[in-house]
């Protein structure tokens, strides 16, 4: 077998299915081929590739043997998805500016980059990020020409709809940091196991698309947006299912007359379990992910109401959409046609560093089943994160708290065309 580069671009669409694939089939596949055991599998473990067996004898040695395909699979292609997905999500630049979503627009402030500001805090203080010390916070105040801290996050780049490809060269920051906050001391470099963590993990700065205008190629579709919603969801349950303390360690129990408070600035709810969590509690499994998770979130829920509203056409020539939610609903084989194009263009002004979308054109107006497959795979799994009826999925501790009102507006569920953004969400 022979392989060799044919392009170093990113198939954005592509990589998406492939990043949902990897994430929902490596670690079944490690389990059913050969019966490994996940727990014997170490990410931080020198050297790496390891399977660990633990000593029958009852000692606390283990014996190690190399396991290439089943630490490949089991860790390799979960981590690694978790990398593809940030990188689109919120750090290369690489889509339309969160700038743009129709959400942030209804939200109050003198431009769409303060909007986005105010609605940026407002998630990093619900999961905390702020009392861990990674995020610094100055009330949504524009900072001009502050390049290291415009949303709370150095180099956080929120994207509304990812484009359909680009050129992913860059030039991250792998000085080892001694802190990735002011918190935990200067005193040494930081270590995930014997693997020291680098600059560009503290700050996106260096993770920023060098010449965007160049690496980008500004076309959407459905299908892209698709498996972004399939891949962000499947991240956003796992980070914004669950709760941390304000040292970030794990709580799962809340009492019920506190669960308005939790992810509020400054709260001081006690966790019911563990008993020794410290005060206040926030969205998230950690600072970090609870901040990726309601993120991700976020740019799914503006992405679904552009689509819905924008991304549209009658006639394959203009764009068009649905006047509303309930519009939407009733849409069935009477009604006049409405399709999502499979391609369009789009022209960006020259509002730097977050564009504002000047035009829109359908560059292919053919519809592709495909795209329609994507779109239904990716907002199942939202309307799961958010229906309070699903065992499994809404009704895990962290997603009923994020979807109560407080971070994201509430809805019964039902199809009834009731809109939850009649009024913007709290601030």
């Amino acid at each position: 077998m022979h392989a060799e580069f044919q392009s170093t671009r990113i198939d954005t669409m592509r990589l998406l299915f492939a990043a949902g694939e990897m994430q929902t089939s490596g670690e079944p596949f490690a389990q059913n081929f050969g019966g490994r055991d996940l727990a014997y599998f170490d990410r931080y473990y020198i050297p790496v590739d390891q399977y660990l067996v633990p000593a029958t004898n009852g000692s606390s040695f283990f014996q190690t043997s190399p396991d290439l395909f089943g630490f490949s699979a089991a860790v390799e292609s979960y981590e690694y998805s978790k990398y593809h997905v940030n990188m689109i999500s919120h750090q290369t630049g690489a889509g339309v500016s969160m700038v743009n979503g129709p959400l942030v627009a209804s939200l109050p402030g003198a431009t769409p980059r303060d909007r986005l500001r105010s609605r940026v805090e407002k998630l990093l203080y619900a999961a905390g990020t702020d009392v861990a010390g990674y995020a610094h916070l100055d009330g949504g105040v524009p900072v001009s020409g502050n390049p290291l801290n415009d949303f709370g996050f150095p180099g956080l780049w929120p994207s509304l709809a990812p484009y359909r490809s680009f050129d992913p060269s860059m030039q991250p920051d792998t000085t080892a940091a001694h802190s990735c906050t002011s918190a935990t001391g200067y005193g040494g470099v930081i270590f995930f196991g014997n693997n020291p963590v680098y600059a560009y993990e503290c700050a996106y700065n260096s993770l920023n698309l060098p010449d965007r205008a160049a690496q980008i190629e500004p076309v959407i579709g459905p299908g892209i947006l698709g498996f972004a919603a399939w891949k962000y969801a499947l991240w956003g349950i796992d980070f914004t299912g669950r709760l941390h303390d304000s040292t970030a360690n794990s709580v799962t129990a809340v009492a019920p007359s506190d669960l308005r408070f939790v992810g509020t600035p400054g709260n001081q709810v006690q966790a019911v379990e563990p008993p020794s969590a410290a005060p206040g509690v926030f969205l998230g499994s950690t600072p970090l992910e609870g901040m990726w998770g309601l993120l991700m979130v976020d740019e799914m829920d503006n992405a679904a109401a552009w689509l819905l509203s924008s991304l549209g056409t009658a006639d394959g020539k203009t764009l068009s959409g649905f006047g509303s939610i309930a519009q939407a609903i009733l849409y069935d084989y009477g009604s006049p046609l409405l399709w999502f194009p499979t391609s369009m263009a789009v022209t960006e002004d020259a509002t730097l560093p977050y564009p504002g979308v000047a035009s829109l054109a359908i560059a292919d107006a053919s519809s592709h089943a495909a795209d329609l497959a994507a779109l239904m795979l990716g907002h199942a799994l939202f309307f799961a994160m958010t229906d309070a009826r699903n065992a499994a999925v809404g009704q895990q501790l962290g997603e009923t708290i994020a979807f109560a009102g407080s971070v994201f507006p509430s809805d019964d569920g039902l199809p009834d065309g009731e809109s939850t953004r009649t009024t913007a969400p709290s601030a």
